[in-house]
């Protein structure tokens, strides 16, 4: 059986700064409460699934649409090559140098660089643009599960702020996590041999998220037993000063509107608290890697070391007697204190889209200018800059 509220009742948690990172593609009883195998299964990760919780939870976070993604639309964002879409190809092309050493051959470049069309989706791109109207005219992107947040440089300001189809498109094309979505959605399951599910297109309303109010939660046993700073690449001083009220938001939160209707009683779920009491979902994943455990291990979340430190915690607790004996409140508060605790970027070394990176492997530098071009190109065709979200 699942272990109660008592389990926690002689637990005392309190913050720290420890910062870790990891990243990825793709109980019996109180005493063992936190020494849990963490071994994602295919329910899990369905009942993470936008379409599965969304219905759950539309009334606390961001109004979303999907779209199933057709089988030549997913073929097309699997296929290996260069391919751009004709809605990338409008835009003034002519570009002044001040510096004519240092011009690029533009011309040469996209002749010496193999190119193929992108397939036209016509009946897709008519959805895409009603599902676009429909949460207000510009979307977060995503697919089942994973954002393309591998390829924002593609996107203005970094932002992955999506206006048009072709803008779409862009963002699937290049995005390795995307890819891993649709290839192998179970690889980490260990009983995923054979199971599938269908990919859907999620189209979530604009809405500027500044990374200094976002943080990633830990419910174990259906407890929620820590919460991390989310953005692990910077220190945002305000952390420090209210601790203590993002904790109270995040637990009161997850009291009212998670625990009782989540189905899952071991899972990570992400939050945004823009202001004191206002508290946003923005996204669940199961409790095992490869979910990034942001500033925590995964051997504190399976309970082989201490929420706090290294050390082994006794039976049924999440912390140390010593981290335990120190005093503080459920749950633990994890955030960097200081820039020297700053991390590097979960993403830095993969910001390289697939097709950029599969054509300098094969030696193609002007390919990739050729690639790098188009895609600024396709910023031109009727994008704004202006937030409606």
């Amino acid at each position: 059986m699942l272990p109660n509220v008592s389990c926690f009742d002689n637990v005392n948690f309190i913050s720290v700064q420890n910062p870790i990172l990891s990243k990825d593609c793709i109980p019996a009883n109180c005493s063992d409460c936190f020494k849990m195998e963490h071994t994602r299964k295919v329910s899990d990760v369905l009942a993470c699934s936008f379409s599965s919780w969304y219905p759950l939870f539309e009334k606390v976070t961001m109004k979303s649409v999907w779209l199933p993604l057709p089988d030549e639309v997913a073929a097309y964002v699997r296929s290996d090559g260069t391919v751009v879409s004709t809605e990338a190809t409008h835009a003034d092309t002519q570009t002044d140098s001040e510096d004519e050493e240092d011009a690029v051959d533009w011309h040469a470049a996209e002749e010496d660089a193999p190119e193929l069309q992108r397939p036209e989706f016509a009946s897709f791109d008519t959805e895409l643009r009603a599902a676009l109207a429909a949460v207000g005219g510009a979307a977060f992107v995503k697919l089942n599960w994973s954002a393309p947040v591998d390829v924002r440089w593609l996107s203005v300001g970094r932002a992955l702020r999506s206006q048009t189809p072709g803008d779409v498109h862009l963002l699937l094309r290049g995005s390795d996590r995307l890819q891993q979505d649709l290839c192998q959605p179970f690889r980490d399951c260990a009983d995923g041999q054979g199971a599938s599910v269908t990919p859907l297109l999620v189209l979530r309303r604009w809405q500027d998220v500044s990374p200094a109010a976002e943080f990633r939660c830990f419910v174990q046993a259906g407890q929620l037993i820590a919460i991390s700073q989310r953005e692990i690449s910077q220190y945002f001083p305000h952390l420090v000063r209210d601790a203590a009220g993002i904790v109270t938001d995040i637990s009161s939160f997850f009291k009212e509107h998670i625990q009782a209707k989540f189905p899952l009683q071991n899972y990570v779920f992400d939050v945004y608290r823009p202001t004191k009491d206002r508290v946003r979902l923005l996204d669940f994943s199961p409790l095992a890697p490869p979910t990034d455990p942001a500033l925590f291990t995964w051997p504190q979340l399976r309970g082989e070391h201490c929420l706090r430190c290294e050390e082994p915690p006794p039976a049924g607790s999440p912390l140390c007697a010593p981290c335990a004996a120190a005093g503080g409140v459920l749950p633990v508060f994890q955030h960097i204190a200081d820039e020297e605790g700053i991390q590097r970027a979960p993403f830095a070394d993969a910001e390289v889209p697939y097709d950029v990176r599969h054509l300098a492997e094969a030696g193609g530098a002007a390919a990739i200018i050729s690639l790098l071009r188009k895609s600024q190109l396709g910023k031109s065709d009727g994008s704004s800059d202006e937030e409606d979200g």
